[in-house]
């Protein structure tokens, strides 16, 4: 029985940096969501209506999250946004894999930065201004004038602290520092008014709990699928290269049987 050509190592796919940052950023947000999905399950999936305690505990890991230290979230949207560009580098190669497998991909990563930005931060913002506890009041206060402290402080570029401290604030609040003051005071007086037309109630609260939890539980789907098809990809990419060896092997064979009848 002839043995099974094996594909050539230059005729597969390299997967170096790009492929190890993309399976970086995606595992270190996916780790995240699942330390979520440790508070959210007590929301979502009891059995039964959810308990005060399990709202509690819902609440006071998301504003621990809101009021995170600014390299934590600094880092968390680096990871967020490192697998668009590098879907979007191989999605550009324009090959059948990349469309199919590295576009799918694309489109689920720009849903989840969509769950993010269109639930999670807004939701997040709501609970943090009308805290259910003395403890959290004073959790989100401290954040707060932490935030206050850096954004106050005059910005001397030739000093390396003050200017990694500018840097963590804008990969952790764009708006503060991309935002004209005016319109940042636009923005900041829109939403007191749009509290007073939906204030945070006990109701209110849970909704936007239960809202926010149902939103992780889409982002971990979407981030198993991205793994799931990046290892069908690399299966794909593989056989297709064996098949071309095998094809190519036999075209030799078909080749040399003419010539051997003229030698002969």
């Amino acid at each position: 029985m002839a043995a099974v050509p094996k594909p050539a190592a230059s005729s597969l796919q390299s997967y170096g940096f790009g492929t190890g940052a993309l399976l970086t950023s995606v595992g270190f947000v996916l780790g995240t969501l699942v330390m979520a999905l440790l508070t959210d399950q007590g929301l979502l999936y009891s059995g039964g209506p959810p308990t005060d305690e399990a709202y509690l505990r819902a609440e006071h890991f998301y504003l621990t999250l809101w009021t995170s230290p600014l390299a934590f979230k600094a880092l968390f949207h680096v990871f967020l946004l490192v697998p668009v560009f590098t879907l979007c580098i191989k999605v550009s190669r324009y090959t059948e894999a990349a469309i199919y497998f590295d576009g799918i991909c694309l489109a689920f990563c720009l849903l989840v930065i969509g769950l993010y930005t269109g639930s999670t931060i807004p939701n997040m913002r709501k609970l943090a201004s009308a805290p259910s506890t003395d403890e959290l009041i004073a959790l989100v206060n401290s954040s707060a004038s932490q935030l206050g402290n850096v954004l106050a402080t005059e910005f001397d570029p030739s000093s390396p602290i003050s200017f990694l401290n500018r840097f963590l604030v804008l990969l952790s609040y764009p708006s503060t520092i991309l935002m004209k003051p005016s319109k940042a005071a636009e923005a900041a007086e829109a939403f007191q008014e749009l509290l007073k037309s939906d204030p945070i109630t006990p109701t209110r609260r849970h909704e936007l709990l239960n809202v926010t939890a149902a939103g992780h539980s889409i982002a971990i789907f979407l981030l198993v699928g991205i793994l799931i098809l990046q290892a069908g990809k690399v299966y794909a990419e593989k056989e297709d290269a064996r098949l071309k060896a095998e094809f190519e092997q036999e075209e030799k064979k078909k080749n040399a049987i003419p010539l051997e009848k003229k030698s002969q």
